[in-house]
């Protein structure tokens, strides 16, 4: 097991944004960024069933946003496939003190899990640091 036990911090758009979602699809939301550049809100809930997409477009029309759920997992390789999909296997290295997730994709799927001007990048490791307390990652 890999989380992390800090308490995240929500502002009032994020608090306002995890009602709705919690509301409407009666989930438990875990976390809530959101991406304000590119007017996008990545949830991560705790569920074991499938989330209906009516609902998640009834999301998107309500917040104007273009919405992403992830299921999040205690455990990190399951936690990784979900949110990167194109993941074929990584490894964790802690070097003083820092932890660094090597991530191995597809030679074709890298630019899209990198994203333009390392936008995908950048999200996904702060969705990893505040849910896993990972502090970098390397696409490899």
């Amino acid at each position: 097991m890999y989380f992390s036990n800090k308490m995240k911090e929500f502002n009032n758009e994020s608090i306002r944004l995890i009602n709705l979602l919690e509301n409407i699809l009666n989930v438990n939301v875990k976390d809530c960024v959101v991406d304000k550049s590119n007017n996008i809100v990545y949830f991560i809930v705790e569920t074991d069933r499938k989330i209906d997409g009516s609902l998640v477009n009834l999301i998107r029309k309500l917040t104007s946003k273009n919405v992403f759920i992830i299921k999040y997992s205690n455990d990190l390789n399951s936690f990784l496939k979900n949110l990167i999909p194109a993941t074929q296997f990584f490894m964790l290295v802690e070097n003083n003190n820092k932890k660094v997730l090597k991530i191995k994709v597809n030679k074709y799927e890298k630019g899209k899990v990198i994203g333009r001007d390392k936008r995908n990048l950048i999200l996904f490791q702060k969705i990893l640091k505040r849910n896993f307390g990972i502090d970098e990652i390397q696409i490899i």
